[in-house]
C-alpha cells in the first residue's frame, strides 16, 4: 500500500502512551516519533519499537454459564459474538499485505453479534499487534480503516482512549508480550473493559469491545485468527 514509517509511527507512540496507564504492561515509557524511526532495523521495514518485548507473565478468563454468573458475580462480560478462521500455513501462498483469515473471523463475529458499522458499534477494540505493521492491518481486516488507510486511524486523535474508537487501551502487545497467553490477555482486558475495572486506561462508557487474537503457531504471516465481542449488560 506504500504506507511510509512515518506514517506506522504513531502506532506505536500511541500504544506505549496507553502503555503507561496500565500498571500490568511490561513496558511503561513513552516514546516519541523520532525514536521509532532511528531505533536499530531489525527486518526492512521493521525498527525495534516496531516490535513486542519478551514478556513473562499470566492471564486466566473464567468462563461460566449465565446462572451461575448471576448468582456469583457482580459484574460480568458477556459473549456476544465470536469467529475464527485461518488460511494456508504455506508461506508462499500468504498475501503479507493484507489478513483474509482475520477478515472471515470478523465478519462470523459481527454477525452473531449482530455489528453492521463495525466503526460505530463498537466501543473500543483491543487488537493483537504483533508488530506495528500488523496492528495496522488488523484495523483494516476489521473494518475500522480501508485498505491501507489504518495509519489515519492513528494521525487524527480516532483511535485515542478519549477518541471515537479506542485501539489498545492497555498498551496491546507493543507493550507486553506473553507470546501463546497475548490473544487472551486482549480477551481479558476487553472483559476489564466492560466491566469497568481497566484502571487509569478505563474507556469512558466501554459497552461493547472487540478482542483479536492470534494464534501462536501463526508466526510472522499471523494465518489463524480469532474474534470475540464482549458486551456490558
Amino acid at each position: 500500500h506504500g504506507v511510509p514509517p512515518e506514517q506506522v509511527a504513531p502506532f506505536v507512540v500511541q500504544a506505549r502512551r496507553n502503555g503507561v496507564l496500565n500498571e500490568y504492561a511490561h513496558l511503561r515509557r513513552s516514546v516519541r516519533p523520532e525514536a521509532v524511526l532511528r531505533s536499530p532495523v531489525a527486518a526492512t521495514p521493521l525498527r525495534a519499537l516496531d516490535l513486542p518485548p519478551r514478556s513473562v507473565g499470566a492471564v486466566a478468563l473464567v468462563l461460566a454459564t449465565e446462572a451461575a454468573v448471576r448468582r456469583l458475580a457482580r459484574r460480568a462480560a458477556w459473549i456476544e459474538g465470536i469467529g475464527w478462521a485461518v488460511e494456508s500455513y504455506h508461506l508462499g501462498s500468504i498475501d503479507l499485505a493484507s489478513l483474509p483469515a482475520l477478515e472471515a473471523a470478523a465478519r462470523r463475529a459481527y454477525q452473531m453479534a449482530g455489528v453492521r458499522r463495525p466503526g460505530r458499534d463498537i466501543s473500543a477494540a483491543e487488537v493483537h499487534d504483533l508488530t506495528s505493521y500488523h496492528g495496522l492491518m488488523a484495523c483494516e481486516a476489521l473494518g475500522f480503516a480501508r485498505p491501507g488507510m489504518g495509519a489515519r486511524l492513528f494521525e487524527n486523535g480516532a483511535a485515542d482512549i478519549n477518541g471515537r474508537l479506542p485501539l489498545n487501551p492497555s498498551g496491546g502487545v507493543l507493550c507486553t508480550n506473553l507470546h501463546s497467553g497475548s490473544g487472551l490477555v486482549r480477551a481479558a482486558e476487553a472483559a476489564l473493559q466492560v466491566t469497568g475495572r481497566a484502571g487509569r486506561h478505563q474507556v469512558r462508557d466501554a459497552r461493547r469491545v472487540l478482542a483479536h487474537g492470534t494464534s501462536a503457531i501463526s508466526g510472522a504471516a499471523a494465518q489463524s485468527h480469532c474474534v470475540v465481542i464482549l458486551r456490558r449488560e
